[in-house]
């Protein structure tokens, strides 16, 4: 297979999957690996990630727009005049901490987590027993309502996801539901918080490219097909989380965990 092809592959399992609760990182390890060929990288995780975040930021965009505007009106009242938007803004900024500090933990203590295939496997069956275990749960608090604590523990659904073949989406929406959210909240909050630390993310990559790491145009194509398929992938994903249908998403987890671990034993 050739790298641009491969690359382009990439970056619509990534931007599929990522929305998807069934983890985007796991998929793309087990794709490159079946054809023997690697994108490791920093660089690139960032990039093809950010490819899935303008599209979420685009599906999003009303939003966000309200969020700016009310963030502006907050700070022009330093920080002084508390509105709904501000609060959001907040939460989000909680929900992002734990992540920020694992990763950097992560980096002081040179941990790499790697892609090792059977290990994705035994994530995958985490991802999908979690997933069956809230896949009836329909809350009632909005996040308007929502405490900085279960904003923070939402955060820690993240940090878990760090860990390839747990899912990001699936991991946060999972606490969300599980502390109470209501269904729309869990979904819209667990893509709102994905937003800075994915432009985190990418800020760093950029800061090693200029100091000597690692780049290829080829992310540049990764991240543009992620970018189209993560539209897809958001719309699929909120219309089973809004029908109460994450177990399907648990079923998939699940035969496909099964089968890692039995072809890898």
């Amino acid at each position: 297979m050739s790298n641009g092809l491969f690359y382009i592959l990439l970056g619509i399992i990534q931007g599929f999957t990522e929305p998807l609760p069934i983890s985007s990182s796991g998929h793309v390890a087990i794709f490159s690996q079946l054809f023997g060929m690697s994108a490791d990288g920093i660089a690139f995780e960032a990039f093809i990630n950010f490819g899935s975040t303008i599209a979420i930021i685009i599906y999003f965009w009303s939003d966000i727009e309200r969020l700016f505007f009310g963030g502006v009106d907050y700070l022009k009242s330093g920080l002084k005049e508390n509105t709904e938007e501000s609060n959001y803004l907040w939460k989000i900024f909680w929900a992002t901490i734990p992540m920020v500090i694992v990763t950097v933990i992560m980096m002081l203590l040179d941990i790499n987590l790697g892609d090792d295939i059977r290990t994705i496997g035994f994530a995958l069956f985490v991802t999908s027993m979690s997933l069956f275990f809230v896949s009836n749960k329909e809350g009632d608090t909005s996040i308007k309502s929502m405490t900085f604590k279960v904003a923070i523990l939402i955060g820690v659904g993240q940090a878990i996801a760090l860990m390839p073949g747990i899912s990001r989406s699936g991991m946060t929406m999972v606490f969300a539901l599980a502390l109470g959210l209501n269904r729309k909240d869990a979904f819209d909050f667990s893509f709102m918080m994905f937003i800075p630390a994915s432009i985190g993310g990418l800020l760093y990559s950029l800061l090693e490219i200029f100091t000597g790491g690692d780049f290829s145009i080829f992310y540049i194509v990764s991240a543009f097909f992620a970018f189209i398929f993560t539209v897809f992938g958001l719309k699929i994903t909120r219309k089973f989380v809004m029908a109460s249908k994450l177990h399907y998403f648990a079923i998939y987890c699940l035969v496909v965990s099964l089968a890692i671990i039995f072809i890898t034993a």
